[in-house]
């Protein structure tokens, strides 16, 4: 999805892709179970000590046909992350996934918990604007949920739909992002526009690539 993750292993393969034009990534499979995923932010306006920074570890723990469709498949993983707004700024979760396929579709729910770093946080914007500070305490709980259903006329052309927030007992913090993917046997290119707090509209616009 645009966040939420999958359940599916990236296997023997690799990849490296941009989120949102300004952060590289690069992912990568260990054995046929586990799932590494690196990001580095270069947003200009901000020097090297206030960019973010991600490690994904994911571990696939169960693979299977779900009884609901004939090809379809079941999956269930579950990960740990750290996050770093500003160097100084880290936070750390604990999660759970699940993905279930179909002929043309396929459906992602994750349950996640911040578990590491501070309850309290100041993220400071460089020239691009004004610090702030939110809160955020250990022991929080967050959902996401994603729905890829691919065009029957575009077998390359998929529509996305996810909604994300870090917190059940804030839902007005809510993330929604509804949009496009184009893939091939190589690239992935998302389109799509997020509705976050407040009202803010942004576009969300990611690509990868799969030697």
């Amino acid at each position: 999805g645009f966040v939420v993750p999958t359940a599916e292993p990236i296997g023997g393969d690799f990849y490296f892709g941009v989120i949102s034009a300004a952060i590289p990534t690069v992912g990568f499979g260990v054995f046929d179970i586990g799932s590494v995923v690196l990001a580095r932010s270069f947003i200009p306006g901000l020097s090297m000590r206030e960019q973010l920074s991600l490690i994904n570890l994911k571990a696939t723990v169960y693979q299977g046909e779900n009884g609901l469709v004939e090809t379809g498949r079941q999956m269930y993983a579950v990960g740990i992350n750290g996050t770093w707004l500003n160097d100084v700024n880290f936070i750390g979760h604990l999660y759970g996934v699940s993905t279930f396929t179909g002929t043309r579709s396929r459906v992602s729910s994750v349950v996640f918990a911040k578990a590491f770093g501070r309850d309290d946080y100041t993220v400071n914007l460089g020239s691009l604007g004004s610090s702030f500070r939110f809160p955020y305490a250990s022991g929080t709980f967050g959902v996401g949920l994603m729905i890829d259903v691919r065009f029957p006329e575009f077998h390359d052309l998929h529509a996305m739909a996810e909604l994300w927030g870090v917190d059940i007992q804030r839902p007005a913090q809510s993330v929604f992002i509804l949009g496009l993917r184009k893939v091939n046997t190589s690239t992935t290119m998302d389109f799509g526009l997020g509705l976050f707090p407040g009202g803010v509209l942004a576009p969300v616009i990611n690509f990868a690539y799969t030697p």
